[in-house]
């Protein structure tokens, strides 16, 4: 009897160590299956990352790009000397005569807001400004010299008959105010006389270094001291 009694101890407490292992055996099981589980989970994510498209540019990222460049803006002033050689007249001096260099001078400023349009002709633009012009000469018969002087407005465009040119042409036209000095040196006399002219002129530009160019062309007077004359000289943009 307590041999039969002590086997049955000793079956339920193995049996009792048995589910024991067991449960502790099902403990370690379910960790691992829940450890796979998190490190596929794992892997799946860090695999759609990587397979995540390349993000496109947004609608705002394309309007804050940069602007494309602009043209250069072109120079505000012009200032241009010229000297001159040519025949000059009076009216109602027929013994004037003009041996002597003249002088000419314009200073302006470029109009932005004007535009000129010629056909099959590129222009840069109107430019305003100040004109001035002498001439001098004497009358051999009365032993009496002459200056003639006008002044006034003028307006200048310049153009370019072939593109990618080196040379360039400039036409200036305007209104100015004569004044006609004659001065006798041996009777101490000298007189003035006033009226109002037109006054044109035509170069050929060329650049020389940069800001400066060289131009030749003529220029033409029309009034009470008319004259018409070959001129050289130069021209600073500012």
């Amino acid at each position: 009897m307590k041999t039969r009694i002590r086997t049955v101890l000793r079956l339920s407490a193995l049996s009792g160590v048995a589910l024991a292992l067991a449960e502790n055996s099902a403990d370690a099981n379910l960790l691992l299956k829940l450890d796979k589980l998190e490190n596929e989970k794992v892997a799946q994510v860090e695999g759609g990352t990587k397979s995540l498209p390349p993000s496109k540019p947004s609608d705002a990222a394309v309007t804050a790009a940069p602007p494309a460049a602009k043209t250069p803006k072109l120079p505000d002033w012009t200032v241009q000397l010229r000297g001159t050689l040519g025949k000059t007249r009076i009216a109602g001096e027929s013994r004037f005569q003009s041996d002597r260099l003249g002088a000419g001078l314009f200073a302006g400023k470029r109009l932005s807001d004007l535009e000129l349009s010629l056909p099959f002709l590129e222009t840069d633009g109107v430019i305003a400004g100040v004109a001035y012009q002498t001439a001098t000469g004497v009358d051999p018969y009365s032993d009496r010299s002459w200056s003639v002087q006008t002044i006034g407005a003028q307006a200048r465009v310049n153009f370019s008959p072939m593109p990618d040119s080196y040379f360039d042409v400039a036409l200036q036209a305007g209104l100015g105010i004569q004044r006609l000095v004659s001065e006798e040196p041996l009777r101490r006399s000298q007189k003035a006389l006033h009226s109002a002219g037109l006054t044109f002129g035509s170069y050929a530009r060329t650049l020389l270094i940069d800001g400066i160019h060289g131009l030749a062309g003529a220029d033409l007077t029309v009034g009470r001291g008319s004259s018409l004359s070959l001129s050289l000289g130069i021209e600073s943009n500012l």
